[in-house]
Order: C-alpha cells, then sequence, then structure tokens
C-alpha cells in the first residue's frame, strides 16, 4: 500500500493576500502602531515613529536571514549576546541543606549504668544468633535447637 508523504511541510500557508498568518500579524502590529503614532503624537514625532514601526514590522514580516524568520534571528542574536557562553557546573544549594539546624539541648541525667544478668546476656545472645528477626520465629529456633 502506497501513502503520499507531504514533501513541503517547512512552508508555511497562505492564507490573507499571499501572506501566511505571521507576516499578516507583524505587518498589522506594525501598520497600526505606526498610524495610531502619526495621528496622536505631534506631527514630525508622530511621522518618524510611525514610519520606523512600519519598517519595523515590514522587516520583521518578510525578511529571512538563513532561511529562519527575523523574530526567531532576532531571539537567537538576543540569547548569543545577553547569556553566559560558557557554562560551569555549580551544586545546587538543596533545602536540606540550607535549613537551619536548631540544636535541641536535653536536660543532662546522670547516667545510670546497666547491670549485665545472666538473663539479659542470655536474651542477647538469642538474638544475635537469630539476626534480629521477630521474637516469635526466634522461639522456634531456639526451641530447634535445644531439641538436638
Amino acid at each position: 500500500m502506497q501513502v503520499k508523504v507531504p514533501k513541503f511541510i517547512d512552508i508555511e500557508d497562505k492564507v490573507i493576500f499571499g501572506l501566511t498568518w505571521r507576516q499578516f500579524l507583524f505587518l498589522g502590529v506594525g501598520g497600526g502602531v505606526g498610524i495610531v503614532a502619526f495621528y496622536v503624537l505631534v506631527q514630525p514625532l508622530g511621522t518618524a515613529i510611525g514610519v520606523v514601526s512600519m519598517t519595523i514590522g515590514a522587516i520583521f514580516a518578510l525578511v529571512k536571514i538563513n532561511n529562519r524568520p527575523m523574530h526567531i534571528f532576532v531571539y537567537s542574536l538576543w540569547n548569543y549576546f545577553f547569556n553566559p557562553r560558557q557554562y560551569t557546573w555549580k551544586k545546587e544549594a538543596t533545602a536540606a541543606r540550607t535549613a537551619k539546624v536548631t540544636k535541641i539541648t536535653k536536660k543532662e541525667t546522670p547516667a545510670t549504668p546497666k547491670t549485665i544478668t545472666p538473663e539479659r546476656l542470655k536474651r542477647l545472645s538469642v538474638l544475635l544468633d537469630i539476626q534480629g528477626q521477630k521474637q516469635s520465629d526466634a522461639n522456634v529456633k531456639v526451641q530447634s535447637s535445644n531439641a538436638k
């Protein structure tokens, strides 16, 4: 089964007067700002701002540099000049490291020496033999080892 594969996927659709939506938007915004500036501001200043804004709108709409639209070229140029070109690794401080540690002071109690009784010693040896498993499992192992 043969399928038609689109060939010109990088070409924008022409919508209004042979212009794409992007071109129409840039020309409309540039023209709108120019007309408003021409009628609202005093004549020499309004004319200058109107002509400049219409020219910038036309440049952004119609000029491509290296097959890239002008607004993307200007964005790349901005990033090139205002972002660092050499990246160095900086370890970011995490919340756990930056949180202040509050020291909790305990009331000092005199240490009482623990006495080691034969009963306690036997429980500790059983605990070591079973490697910390539950006490019910330990009883089964202890009983099975005593049965031998």
